[in-house]
């Protein structure tokens, strides 16, 4: 059996910053229908490879692919679609928005506005996504309305309904609490499964494990494991988290911290 292409395709990627490689010489492919765990000695490393895919940061050398193009060639006019395709989801903060939910998530579009078979066709999709995160009880809320929480979730929401082929979830969404990361972990993998969608974390702890099926290590730069999880060498896994304890810590004590320019 010929496996399909792989909907992303990295060669000999290469990222600088400042003085320091925080990608080096990565080659990766990516198929639909996965979902990847990331984990790096660095968290720049998981970052800047994420932002890469999403088409939010340049790179130094190599080659990224995204369905067959080059990232880096992708033009203006498509740019947008392939932003969509290829997420890298990103909750909102916002508190000056003073539509309802379900407005929102169509792309606030007044409902009302709409052609009726489309209308439908939105609204249906909108309510598969939201009673699966257990927010239907949002859809008449004002959005201004919302707290911390809701507004992540009705992000991710966002996101799914322009039927993404990858979503890409970063630090950031670890500040949802227990029960909402295991349910939107739960909803992503139910679509990673029967609609194609491609996933990866590059933030998780042993309760996204069972969710996983595929993990990339990356130590100083460079991919040192690409395993399916029944294959992955945990302990070189410890040795990389705590690497990146370390390392925070000692940006911390120097005034250094990097955050996510996702937050």
């Amino acid at each position: 059996m010929i496996r399909e292409k792989p909907i992303v395709r990295i060669r000999q990627l290469c990222k600088w910053d400042e003085s320091s490689m925080v990608l080096e010489a990565v080659d990766v492919d990516i198929h639909s229908s996965s979902f990847v765990g990331i984990v790096a000695s660095n968290q720049k490393t998981e970052t800047f490879l994420m932002r890469i895919m999403g088409q939010q940061l340049n790179f130094d050398f190599g080659l990224v692919l995204l369905d067959g193009s080059q990232v880096n060639r992708i033009k203006a006019e498509e740019r947008g679609r392939f932003k969509r395709s290829f997420a890298l989801a990103q909750p909102f903060y916002t508190a000056t928005i003073e539509t309802t939910v379900l407005d929102h998530v169509l792309d606030r579009h007044p409902i009302h506005s709409m052609i009726f078979g489309r209308k439908v066709h939105l609204v249906e999709l909108a309510s598969y996504h939201m009673h699966a995160l257990n927010l239907t009880h949002l859809f008449d809320k004002r959005v201004n309305l919302l707290n911390s929480t809701e507004r992540m979730m009705i992000s991710i929401v966002k996101v799914l309904m322009r039927k993404p082929k990858l979503v890409m979830i970063d630090h950031v969404w670890f500040k949802l609490d227990d029960e909402h990361w295991l349910r939107l972990m739960t909803h992503l993998s139910h679509l990673v499964q029967n609609d194609e969608l491609t996933v990866i974390v590059n933030h998780w702890d042993a309760s996204t494990l069972p969710y996983l099926q595929r993990i990339l290590a990356f130590d100083q730069g460079k991919l040192i494991q690409d395993a399916v999880v029944d294959k992955v060498d945990w302990t070189l896994i410890q040795i990389l988290q705590t690497k990146k304890q370390m390392d925070e810590s000692v940006e911390i004590h120097h005034g250094k911290l990097f955050k996510s320019p996702l937050v």
